[in-house]
């Protein structure tokens, strides 16, 4: 794995791509990462499911977590629309921060899946904060605010920290000051009072490559035929061993994410039998969706539905 300025990537180079950007603290000490996809072209990938799919995947499947994040927790985007906190469930909590953008009042049934990501031990964070009412209500669940301070003028932003800051809370949110992309602008939002910054000012995404690892398409509806048909253990396993690259995603994906308790999985058997068979048919959707290409297809959503049902 190497890491590229985004302006060094070629349409040819047949690798996996994520960029990512350092969070900071007044110190300048990096307190995370916040994890942006990339088609193969190096540009943003437009479809915001896509995005939160591919880069949760191949963070934990493709990368060398260690060398990706250096110890430090991943911000990862979604939106109320495009969020399934089963498939986030899949993930370790101590190193994903899903990071919410809410452009509208949240409803019930998203504020419950909050409150379960919450017990589960994941922090959350919601991104530009706007003071609107459902922002407000949200400081009592969120561990982060970010504020776009390039937007918005500092009159209004600085406004918007007096409020988080003066709000009547047991605990307030760190607040994080984003698209910072100068010094006068940074020492600005901490003297405003913000905890920590993010923006060209200190460093520009960063492009991580990652080897490809391709999986047949068949072989991942072929189990997800046999999950939802019930086939025993032993079908599932030789189904696995047909797809090499498939095998050492699940292997890399259970020994990266804090699953295994210190203890090295090497075989599909193990795996499967860790994993549990309702979480394996959410993590090979997933990864259906996470596969190359930037648009998302009929037959994806098919993937997905048959998922859904077979979890049901």
């Amino acid at each position: 794995m190497s890491l590229n300025s985004q302006n060094s990537i070629s349409p040819e180079d047949n690798q996996e791509l994520v960029a990512r950007q350092a969070i900071l603290g007044r110190q300048d000490e990096i307190i995370g990462y916040e994890l942006f996809a990339r088609n193969e072209s190096s540009g943003p990938m437009e479809d915001p499911f896509l995005c939160s799919a591919r880069v949760l995947i191949k963070t934990f499947s493709v990368y060398n977590l260690e060398s990706l994040l250096g110890g430090k927790p991943a911000f990862i985007n979604f939106t109320n629309s495009n969020f399934d906190e089963k498939s986030l469930e899949l993930f370790p909590a101590r190193q994903v921060i899903p990071e919410f953008t809410i452009t509208e009042a949240p409803s019930r049934e998203f504020l419950g899946h909050l409150l379960q990501l919450q017990k589960l031990g994941f922090r959350l964070a919601l991104d530009r904060f706007e003071g609107s009412p459902w922002h407000l209500a949200l400081l009592k669940i969120v561990d982060f605010i970010k504020i776009d301070c390039l937007n918005n003028t500092p009159e209004q932003w600085e406004a918007w920290i007096r409020q988080i800051k003066n709000s009547k809370l047991p605990r307030h949110p760190a607040i994080v000051a984003t698209r910072v992309e100068t010094a006068v602008l940074a020492r600005r939002c901490f003297e405003a009072g913000v905890d920590y910054s993010q923006g060209f000012y200190y460093m520009e995404p960063e492009i991580v490559k990652g080897k490809t690892l391709t999986s047949n398409q068949h072989t991942i509806f072929n189990l997800l035929n046999l999950l939802l048909e019930e086939n025993p253990v032993s079908d599932i396993e030789e189904a696995f061993r047909r797809d090499p690259g498939l095998s050492y995603q699940l292997l890399r994906y259970l020994n990266s994410a804090g699953m295994t308790r210190g203890q090295e999985i090497e075989s599909i058997r193990q795996a499967l039998i860790l994993l549990g068979r309702h979480p394996l048919q959410r993590w090979l959707t997933l990864l259906l969706f996470a596969s190359r290409g930037t648009q998302k297809s009929s037959i994806l959503t098919m993937a997905a539905t048959r998922a859904k049902f077979a979890e049901l």
